[in-house]
């Protein structure tokens, strides 16, 4: 029985687990063995009613009531990560950690009559390290009634949160053309929106990087990382939707021609994911610096591309399907539609490619949803008028609702 709060990083409130071999459930059946809390689904008939609980046969006795979805959501992302993790790499650097840890309590705390209570043998010991002391129990109530007061009040010597996260820089750019009160909410739902792209930016580049030198590990944590930070930029225009089209008018002008069209890190997400035409570099013609950096993208291998080309190196695809210029987008491929149908009929033997297969769905799933929260709020906003960056505003915004980033991805479900 444990915790997955504590084993698999799930966090407060994920829920516990229990593993009990097949051998001794006969054994449990044949004591009558209750179930250790009662409740709906370790009841043998949870729909009779019966006046009196009868425990179900078989593991099903440690079950209890209904799933707790949003801790299972929170332990899935975690478990995301595990998939990822070589175990034994794990349980090396575990056995390097609390070594080192023994270590530095027993140096540093020499004399104050802590003893070591975790076995000292690396081979009998888990992840988790405990010492002992007579007083114990007083001295963590003496930390616990400790509190805050003795929290450090000066940092001539390093970082305060505020110099460190550079807080009065970050504030400082949140300057309103107007005094209307919903123009700040407008500013600051955009300048989340960009933070959250250049830490998706940067995670999908490093996938890139990863994917390219065979480490589909370390991808596959960068992948799921992105899929997290999409799903916060989307959440972000539920906030924006409280202002109403009166609101919205009220500094509409001061901003002019300024679009989210023109955001050179969107640009960049939907170049590395592969949404590429060469009109698309036109809005940043005088900005020279983002011009070129998002031309050398366009004209460099997508993610979808270097995805490709593992099919390739396992030999699930001829290297004449991949494709020599990449600055449009590609056209959906038979061959490509097969080498994924043979992933996806063989996922034991294709694990790590039918993984990341499945992760840049994710990617691309949340991405059609930020899209959609997208033109549903600007449609909430402004209608069917014009995009203050030239465009055709929500009719454009729908147009691209129908891009596809990873077409044989989602073709080969049909032919499963």
């Amino acid at each position: 029985m444990g915790c997955s709060y504590k084993y698999v990083n799930g966090g407060p409130g994920a829920p516990a687990f229990v593993f009990a071999a097949k051998r001794h459930l006969d054994t449990l059946d044949a004591a009558g063995t209750s179930a250790p809390i009662s409740g709906w689904f370790a009841h043998e008939a949870p729909f009779a009613f019966d006046p009196l609980f009868r425990v179900v046969r078989g593991i099903e006795r440690f079950t209890v009531g209904t799933p707790p979805i949003l801790q299972f959501a929170a332990l899935e992302a975690s478990l995301d990560m595990w998939l990822t993790v070589d175990i034994q790499a794990l349980r090396d650097a575990s056995v390097v950690l609390t070594e080192r840890f023994i270590k530095e309590v027993e140096s540093q705390c020499a004399g104050f009559g802590l003893t070591l209570a975790t076995p000292r043998d690396a081979s009998i010991r888990g992840s988790q390290v405990s010492f002992r002391h007579a007083e114990g129990y007083a001295i963590m109530q003496a930390l616990i009634a400790r509190g805050a007061e003795d929290a450090y009040d000066t940092f001539k010597d390093g970082f305060s949160y505020s110099s460190y996260l550079r807080i009065e820089q970050l504030l400082g750019a949140q300057a309103p053309l107007t005094a209307a009160h919903d123009e700040s909410l407008f500013i600051t739902i955009h300048h989340v929106q960009e933070v959250w792209m250049s830490l998706i930016i940067k995670e999908l580049q490093g996938a890139m990087t990863k994917l390219s030198a065979g480490d589909f590990e370390t991808a596959m944590k960068m992948l799921a990382r992105v899929s997290r930070a999409q799903e916060q930029m989307s959440n972000a225009w539920e906030v924006l939707k409280t202002m109403t089209p009166a609101d919205y008018l009220e500094f509409r002008e001061a901003f002019g021609k300024a679009s989210g069209f023109q955001s050179w890190q969107y640009r960049t997400i939907e170049f590395l994911l592969g949404n590429r035409q060469r009109y698309m570099l036109k809005p940043f013609t005088e900005q020279p610096e983002q011009q070129s950096r998002l031309t050398e993208i366009i004209e460099s291998p997508s993610i979808y591309d270097i995805a490709l080309k593992a099919l390739v190196d396992r030999g699930l695809l001829a290297a004449s399907e991949l494709r020599t210029t990449f600055d449009a987008m590609p056209e959906s491929s038979p061959a490509v539609r097969a080498a994924w149908l043979a992933v996806y009929r063989n996922t034991k033997a294709n694990w790590d490619l039918y993984y990341l297969a499945e992760k840049l769905v994710d990617v691309e799933d949340n991405f059609r949803r930020w899209r959609f929260n997208h033109v549903t709020t600007v449609e909430r906003m402004i209608g069917f008028k014009p995009g203050s960056g030239g465009t055709a505003g929500v009719a454009y915004l729908r147009k691209v609702l129908d891009v596809v980033l990873f077409p044989e991805l989602w073709q080969v479900r049909t032919d499963l």
